[in-house]
This record gives C-alpha cells, sequence and structure tokens, in this order.
C-alpha cells in the first residue's frame, strides 16, 4: 500500500496497526524485546518523577530527606540516563528496523553507524538541556531560554518535521535536515493530522483511565500493582503504535516524493530527447539539401 498509492489519514492508521501485528507475528523475539525494553524505561521514567516530587517537598518544607530516598533518587537519575542512551538505540532501531522490513530490507540495519548516530544526537540534546538549565537560575537567561525553546518549535515544524530520515536513511544530521525540508514541502498536514487524532486519543485513554481508577478507588496493593501492569503495558504497545505510525506517514511521503521527482526526471529526459531528435531531423533535412545544393551545381 505504501508503495502503491498516496494514503488517506485513517489508511495510516490501518497500515500501522497491521505492520505493528506483522512484526509481533513475524519478528516476535524483537517486538518483545522493544516492548520489554519501553516497559522498563516507562517505569523508571515514573519512579524518578515520583523521587523528584519527594525531594522537592522535602526541601520546599524544609524536612529532613530519608538517605534512602536521596540514594534513590541519586540512583533512579544514573540509571535513568544509562537507560536514555539505551532508549535512543533501541527507538532509533525500531525506526530502522520498521522502514527496512516493509522495504524488504532488514539485513541492512548497520548497527555500529546507527549508535554512533543516536550517541551524537543524545550528547547534541543533553548539552542543550544543560546549558538550558544553567541559564534557567538567571533572570535574563530565563528569557532567552524562552526565546530559544519558541525559536527550536518553529525551526522543528519548518525543517525537523519529518525528522524519521536520520535514522531510516543513510545521511547526516545537515543533510537529514535538507531531505526533511524536501518532504516537508506540501506535505506537513500529512503528518500533523494523524498526530494530532493520535495524541487526542492517547489524552482520552490516560482520562478515562485515571477516572475508572478514582471510581473504583481500590486500596488493595496487589489490585493496584496489577492495574498499574496493564496500564503500563497498554501504553508500551501505544508507544511502539506511535514509532510504526511515523515511520508508515514517513515512507509513504517519501515514495509519493520521489515517485513526483522521478516522473518529472523522466518529463525532462522525455521532452530533451524529443528536441535531440528534432534537432538532429533539422541536421539531416540541412545536410540533405546542402548535398542536393551540390549536386545540382555540379550538373550545371
Amino acid at each position: 500500500k505504501l508503495l502503491e498509492k498516496k494514503l488517506g489519514i485513517l489508511e495510516y492508521f490501518q497500515v500501522a496497526f497491521d505492520t505493528l501485528k506483522g512484526i509481533f507475528k513475524e519478528n516476535t523475539g524483537v517486538a518483545i524485546l522493544i516492548f520489554v525494553f519501553t516497559f522498563i524505561k516507562n517505569i523508571t521514567t515514573i519512579a524518578e518523577s515520583v523521587l523528584d516530587e519527594i525531594v522537592f517537598y522535602h526541601q520546599i518544607n524544609k524536612i529532613e530527606i530519608n538517605e534512602l530516598v536521596v540514594l534513590l533518587a541519586k540512583r533512579s537519575i544514573i540509571l535513568n540516563l544509562v537507560l536514555s542512551i539505551i532508549s535512543f538505540f533501541v527507538m532509533a532501531y525500531f525506526f530502522r528496523k520498521i522502514a527496512l522490513t516493509i522495504e524488504g530490507r532488514e539485513n541492512d540495519l548497520k548497527l555500529g553507524k546507527l549508535f554512533l548516530k543516536t550517541l551524537i544526537i543524545f550528547v547534541i540534546l543533553n548539552v542543550a538541556k544543560f546549558i538550558g538549565d544553567g541559564m534557567a537560575e538567571v533572570a535574563i537567561g530565563g528569557i532567552i531560554l524562552i526565546l530559544f525553546f519558541i525559536a527550536i518549535i518553529l525551526i522543528s515544524f519548518w525543517a525537523l518535521w519529518y525528522w524519521e530520515a536520520y535514522y531510516i536513511r543513510d545521511l547526516g544530521i545537515l543533510e537529514s535536515f535538507d531531505y526533511s525540508l524536501e518532504l516537508s514541502y506540501g506535505n506537513r498536514l500529512r503528518k500533523f493530522f494523524p498526530g494530532l487524532i493520535f495524541a487526542v486519543g492517547v489524552v482520552v485513554f490516560v482520562k478515562i483511565t485515571g477516572k475508572i481508577v478514582n471510581f473504583f478507588n481500590v486500596e488493595n496493593l496487589f489490585i493496584t500493582v496489577i492495574a498499574a501492569f496493564i496500564f503500563l503495558s497498554i501504553f508500551s504497545l501505544i508507544i511502539m503504535y506511535a514509532q510504526i505510525l511515523d515511520t508508515v506517514i514517513f515512507l509513504n511521503v517519501e515514495y509519493d516524493y520521489l515517485g513526483k521527482n522521478l516522473n518529472k526526471e523522466l518529463k525532462f529526459e522525455n521532452e530533451n530527447k524529443n528536441k535531440l531528435d528534432e534537432n538532429h531531423q533539422n541536421l539531416d533535412n540541412f545536410l540533405n539539401n546542402d548535398k542536393n545544393n551540390r549536386k545540382v551545381n555540379d550538373g550545371k
């Protein structure tokens, strides 16, 4: 379907769902590993957030913090940092795996180069975060940080709309920037509307889940753990589905873009071939006429 035609919004969701089922069916081991990692990453992110809230609460209210809580908070930061590096690679691997599997080139992953690319992005983002955290502590730095944040959003909407190209294709950062910009012309809404629908769906899911939990007001720890496990499992699948949806949209837009450019090139070649043939014909006519004129003159 991705190669045959320009897909509609609902078709993107259907193809992404079929792809998710296909990955679990044909690449079960890879799918399960990515699911488990996504699940663990969700747990560590929540744990770090909870511990940060506890430490912040104690500091604001000048309450002595339990040493165990401080130790766990520090360990969770380190653990989350390590998992973040792995997470970047797993995300990049999953994007590339999906795309190459759809294209029938699943053995062309180039994991070494892919890891290096994800490491570069990880370093850039964390350096930017470090600078941002430092600027946030200064009054004027906060204003600059806000302006910088707005600029990043605008640039992302302008030229980083199809950033998946960096992971899926063998392109550097600047090349991916240019390629994403090329793909974005006339194609931003093809990603915006599915993304908007998906985001609204996730928000609705989270809200409904929260309402159900509050309604039953479960105090049993075992039931709470089971409910949390089910919620995080579904949310992990949603994250995987989101990555597949992004990849499906990217590939369909790219194939459409390449197809149009190929048609333009073929049209250009045909037009030039016709002109060349016409020029050759004119030249032949001129030479024939000149030859005939010479024969006439020689006869005289």
